[in-house]
């Protein structure tokens, strides 16, 4: 059973959560701030997850991406499957 006091302490942080989703954070980022922490941690936490994703998506992108090439090599003329520009261009349009 919490007391008077947790109870306020719970329903502050509650606000200050609110009030940082109202600014403009994401409800993690609101979390941690209304919990006091810094907004270097807050940072930190956010690009180490970002380049997490990052670096997963390269780990994956990149072997599917030299197969494909390979795979489609043989239906091009005078192109190699490595191509720098073919790659470039291929990796531009495939958010297509």
């Amino acid at each position: 059973m919490e007391t008077g006091l947790d109870q306020a302490v719970h329903f502050r942080r509650e606000l200050l959560t609110d009030e940082n989703i109202r600014a403009g954070m994401t409800p993690e980022e609101a979390q941690r701030a209304a919990l006091a922490a810094s907004r270097n941690t807050i940072l930190s936490v956010i690009l180490r997850e970002t380049l997490v994703l990052a670096l997963a998506g390269l780990a994956v992108g990149l072997p599917c991406v030299l197969a494909a090439s390979h795979l489609v090599g043989h239906m091009l003329f005078n192109v190699s499957p490595n191509d720098p520009a073919t790659l470039a261009v291929g990796h531009f349009l495939s958010p297509l």
